[in-house]
């Protein structure tokens, strides 16, 4: 059905709004008048800036008779959040993979000091990989490090804090 969607007294296919954007804010439209629900997503818009991402809220208004007769629709910038949401994803991977580098160097070490047992940390770092992928392989690594390093530690209590502290 055709509900005849104005953004700004212009059809939605000429306001700016991507055309895979103005399907789902169609989709969402008919979904509002004929479920008389509350519909929330995000939306990609063009505008004199550049591009904005917006949080979308079409809200159905109900009469008497439970028809709807118009839906509201709420739009707010969230551009930033999303930005910050990105940048902070960065940040997570930057320090897990230094969690990761720093827990390697600390097996090299010990290994180093042991060459007995040189290349155990390998070897069980590669039969955690073939076990799980329940975590990314940077975890698992770090896992099989971290066993490594129990092993050769003589404060395995120290060690396990850590261990729990981490993971």
């Amino acid at each position: 059905a055709d509900y005849g969607l104005e953004i700004n007294d212009r059809p939605v296919r000429s306001s700016g709004i991507p055309a895979e954007g103005a399907d789902a804010l169609e989709r969402h439209l008919a979904t509002a008048f004929e479920s008389r629900q509350q519909q929330r997503f995000e939306l990609s818009v063009m505008s004199t800036d550049g591009g904005v991402m917006l949080e979308v809220l079409l809200q159905p208004e109900i009469d008497a008779l439970g028809g709807v007769i118009s839906v509201l629709a709420i739009g707010r910038d969230i551009s930033e959040r999303k930005k910050l949401e990105q940048e902070r994803g960065r940040h997570e991977q930057q320090l897990r993979d230094m969690l990761v580098q720093t827990i390697h160097s600390m097996a090299l070490t010990v290994e180093k000091r042991d060459p007995y047992t040189a290349g155990h940390q390998g070897r069980v770092a590669d039969l955690a990989v073939a076990i799980t992928d329940h975590h990314d392989r940077g975890e698992r690594e770090a896992t099989a490090a971290l066993h490594h390093l129990r092993d050769a530690v003589d404060e395995d209590d120290l060690l396990d804090e850590l261990v729990v502290g981490l993971f």
